[in-house]
């Protein structure tokens, strides 16, 4: 096989992959986050939105919210204990804006 064409089918699959990363944490958002936090806001505390929320500041911090809730916010140990699943909605929030 060609070396251009390895190339070009190995650049594919890294690309997909990251695709399918970042669709994964939009998906998580919407399947479990977005009824509160619409668009990266907070419905039940305005004043607390995820968009610029000193909690992404710290990959830990957001993983312990999420594994234990805080306030009125549940836990989700399904996400928390679910490390592919928990950077892909991590990732996702951070680039919320």
């Amino acid at each position: 096989m060609n070396k251009s064409i390895l190339h070009f089918i190995i650049l594919n699959i890294l690309m997909n992959q990251n695709l399918v990363y970042a669709n994964t944490g939009e998906k998580i958002f919407k399947e479990n986050c977005s009824s509160c936090h619409i668009n990266g806001l907070n419905k039940l505390a305005p004043s607390k939105p995820i968009i610029g929320s000193p909690i992404l500041n710290n990959f830990n911090t957001f993983a312990e919210q999420l594994k234990y809730g805080v306030g009125v916010m549940p836990a989700f140990p399904n996400i928390a204990n679910n490390k592919e699943d928990l950077k892909a909605l991590y990732d996702y929030c951070i680039k919320l804006k």
